[in-house]
């Protein structure tokens, strides 16, 4: 119904979306109601229940055990296309667990991630939540973005490569060593970490704030329903759909875009900028239904054009970027996506997940905004508080 009520034709008007302000007044059986919604839609039930307890590992992983469409999907310029199924992705992190274990890893402990988006961040991200850490991800983007950052997070491990060891020297102490990192045998226990509700899961970096090397705590009620409301209502991701966001702000998108695609059983396709613009036909080379156009995104096809035929059902834009609404038109006429839904997303991972979105329009640049923001009563992550209609021109 809601999906529904959000997807509109070029001219049509939204009319008037009650469940959003009933969401806000009344948040715990909007939660409540979209969770049931979301288990009846994956084949196994979730043990996550919401406000009171969330179990990150299972509800991606175990649960997903027979989704037959990957989990992660990426390009290797030497060996073109892999990918990791659920079932795979669950055997790295559980020989990635007992490694982590046997290095002093343990619920509560300060994890901090400094690699890209790639396959090992994703594996190294799920183990932390498995084994029930606090875990921070930074890009290795130099040393003084990295020494200030680490220095106010004061993590007791950081995991990353080898090849960003020499940005990590102060650190040097908290790696945990190369050789854990490759794993060993995989641990027999099924057991994953259950966060209560309000515990911290995650110290994430606001690029957006006047602080953005200070760290900010994040619950676990927002870690996990923000990213799920996004996947099922912001994105309308379902079980094997392909979610690809080239050249979105790390720190901004990650790794709230990441988990709001696992959460629904989707496949995360990780592209970067740069690969599209060396060769735009990797867009079209899989069966992508969910598309995130960054700006930079925008312009390279603008000058390099690709037809992106079905399943392409939705691309969106960030509304924090200049609106350029003739480019944006002119985007959708030269990739001839008339048919295709646009709409807005702007991410926020320091909050848990989007803090605007938009209905869904065909056929035109979409200046919808719906704000989301936590309940100043209880700081819970709710829906929505108001509605934004931006008018241009």
């Amino acid at each position: 119904m809601i999906e529904q009520q959000l997807c509109l034709e070029r001219l049509e008007s939204p009319g008037v979306l009650s469940w959003l302000e009933k969401s806000y007044r009344n948040p715990l059986p909007f939660w409540q109601a979209l969770k049931e919604t979301h288990d009846g839609i994956l084949s196994w039930p979730g043990k996550s229940i919401p406000f009171a307890n969330y179990d990150f590992y299972h509800d991606i992983v175990v649960r997903n055990q027979s989704n037959t469409a990957p989990a992660f999907c990426w390009h290797d310029r030497l060996t073109g296309w892999q990918k990791i199924s659920y079932s795979q992705l669950g055997s790295l992190v559980k020989r990635k667990e007992s490694a982590w274990l046997s290095a002093g890893v343990q619920p509560g402990k300060k994890v901090c991630i400094v690699l890209p988006l790639e396959l090992k961040y994703l594996v190294y991200l799920l183990t932390a939540l498995k084994i029930g850490a606090i875990v921070s991800t930074l890009p290795p983007q130099g040393n003084l973005f990295l020494r200030n950052r680490l220095e106010a997070l004061s993590p007791e491990f950081v995991a990353t490569d080898e090849m960003y060891l020499s940005m990590l020297i102060p650190w040097r102490e908290n790696i945990i060593p190369e050789e854990t990192m490759e794993g060993g045998a995989e641990t027999d226990s099924e057991y994953s970490h259950t966060y209560s509700t309000g515990e911290i899961v995650s110290l994430c970096f606001d690029p957006s704030s006047k602080t953005p090397e200070v760290p900010r705590g994040l619950t676990s009620d927002a870690a996990y329903l923000c990213p799920l409301r996004d996947g099922l209502i912001a994105l309308g991701i379902r079980p094997g759909d392909v979610l690809a966001a080239p050249g979105f702000h790390f720190l901004e998108s990650q790794p709230a875009l990441l988990l709001a695609c696992l959460l629904n059983g989707g496949a995360y396709l990780n592209l970067e900028a740069e690969d599209v613009s060396d060769n735009p036909e990797l867009l079209t080379e899989q069966p992508i239904r969910v598309l995130g156009v960054s700006r930079r995104l925008r312009n390279i096809l603008l000058q390099k054009p690709v037809k992106l035929e079905k399943p392409l059902y939705y691309w969106f834009r960030n509304p924090a970027e200049a609106l350029d609404i003739d480019q944006w038109q002119s985007f959708i006429e030269a990739l001839e996506l008339e048919k295709v839904y646009s709409g807005n997303v702007k991410i926020q991972s320091a909050l848990g997940g989007c803090s605007l979105f938009s209905t869904k329009r065909q056929g035109q640049a979409n200046v919808c905004l719906l704000y989301t923001s936590p309940s100043p009563r209880d700081q819970r992550p709710n829906l929505v508080c108001r509605i934004l209609l931006v008018n241009v021109g």
